[in-house]
């Protein structure tokens, strides 16, 4: 890729993390569905990899969105608990935070959130409201992958993201995406999940291509999903990465 097209890429890139991140940062509404819909999304993969596993991921997570034209009240109903399930009440003790999967005890707010803080404080980032949603949290990652790839400095996009991706990210993703789509209710949540960990795995795949970045992603302390990770909190979308002003 020329400077520009790759500029223009990264571009393309991170709005699809940002539209990620926002699926995983708040619950499903009229709205928003009907704008995914509109979209056709996801339309297609800007990720330039043309298998069978990219296109059945891409063709998945549109049926999954086109499955949600006639959604009622109930159908809304269900995926505000399944959301709930998932990313605010821990019942299925699948927690959206990095700690809880990678902390030896299972605890959320260790090691790795303030590691990923550094991260952010390094680019001069903070979360609005850690005490609400932590740093490690997937939807806060998910914007910062998609603020690293914007960097000016193209080496600095290609390198420091990579490197966020295999020493935070990438450790937990799989184990996430795993168990939510084995114990989810919903058909959206499920695709949702494993689409969000091919489009990651396929970026860090591409980066290295690009780059020349190996992989070195750290193991997990422990590979077993967490026995109950802590609740988080319901916030406002306005605390949103990208939307609130300390972002």
């Amino acid at each position: 890729m020329g400077n520009e097209t790759f500029a223009a890429w990264r571009s393309e890139v991170a709005r699809e993390l940002r539209t990620l991140a926002m699926l995983h940062a708040a619950e499903l509404d009229a709205e928003a569905v009907a704008g995914l819909i509109e979209a056709d999304y996801p339309a297609e993969s800007v990720l330039p990899i043309d298998n069978d596993d990219s296109r059945a991921a891409v063709a998945l997570m549109r049926d999954a969105v086109s499955g949600l034209r006639d959604a009622d009240a109930p159908a809304f109903d269900e995926l505000a608990a399944d959301y709930a399930a998932i990313y605010l009440t821990g019942a299925l003790h699948v927690s959206p935070n990095e700690s809880a999967w990678l902390d030896e005890d299972h605890l959320e707010r260790q090691q790795p959130m303030f590691q990923v803080r550094d991260w952010y404080e390094r680019f001069g980032l903070a979360a609005a409201n850690w005490r609400c949603r932590s740093e490690d949290n997937l939807a806060l990652e998910l914007s910062f992958v998609a603020r690293l790839l914007e960097l000016d400095d193209e080496q600095a996009a290609t390198h420091e993201t990579a490197r966020f991706m295999d020493q935070h990210l990438l450790r937990w993703l799989g184990d996430f995406a795993g168990n939510v789509a084995a114990r989810c209710a919903t058909r959206f949540y499920g695709t949702l999940a494993i689409y969000t960990l091919h489009q990651v795995t396929a970026l860090r795949t591409v980066l290295g291509e690009i780059g020349g970045i190996p992989e070195t992603i750290l193991p997990a302390e422990k590979k077993a999903p967490p026995a109950n990770p802590a609740s988080a909190q319901a916030v406002p979308l306005r605390y949103y990465p990208g939307l609130a002003p300390t972002w």
